[in-house]
């Protein structure tokens, strides 16, 4: 034989190799993601001095993206949501990890990054927020998620500190773009 055994181990662990990474490089790309939604809101309100008062029920309607990598079964990324919480309007810019299961679900987590909640509260300052959500894919272009996700606001009524808490549950159609 015209190579010898060292080489021939050689070549077919290149081969190998090549074959992987170009097998791994097709499943990677940038992913865009925009979905629609309804769901329900809670707020609390803490006073220091005082036991909380809590609202619920309260409709919304949101809409968003979702823009990142995905390689594998994993994604990540920047999200950015808007939503209209008690008629007044949210915005939301968070960052994502997803698993995306090959038995039709997927699963994320979002840690929200800022926050702009305008309202007529003076004052009113984003402490911190995350959502989780999970997707259903086995329908054809679209993905059905259901997502739970809890932020904090903080303001100062007459140098009393005030916690606004707000927690959401919406039911999202995405439509995730190759």
């Amino acid at each position: 034989m015209f190579f010898n055994k060292e080489f021939d181990m050689r070549l077919k662990l290149l081969m190998a190799l090549l074959v992987t990474v170009f097998s791994v490089n097709a499943m990677a790309g940038f992913m865009i993601e925009p979905y629609v939604g309804v769901g329900q809101s809670a707020t609390t309100v803490d006073l220091a001095s005082q036991s909380s008062n809590e609202d619920s029920g309260q409709s919304f309607n949101t809409a968003g993206a979702r823009l990142g990598y995905s390689f594998l079964l994993l994604s990540a990324g920047i999200d950015y949501e808007m939503m209209g919480v008690d008629g007044d309007p949210l915005t939301n810019t968070s960052a994502f990890v997803g698993v995306d299961l090959p038995v039709l679900l997927r699963f994320y987590g979002k840690y929200v990054l800022s926050s702009n909640f305008d309202n007529d509260i003076d004052g009113l300052e984003f402490d911190s927020g995350y959502a989780i959500g999970a997707g259903f894919t086995g329908l054809p272009f679209v993905v059905i998620n259901l997502e739970v996700g809890a932020y904090k606001y903080n303001y100062d009524v007459l140098g009393t500190d005030v916690e606004l808490g707000l927690g959401t549950t919406a039911l999202t159609i995405s439509l995730p773009l190759p």
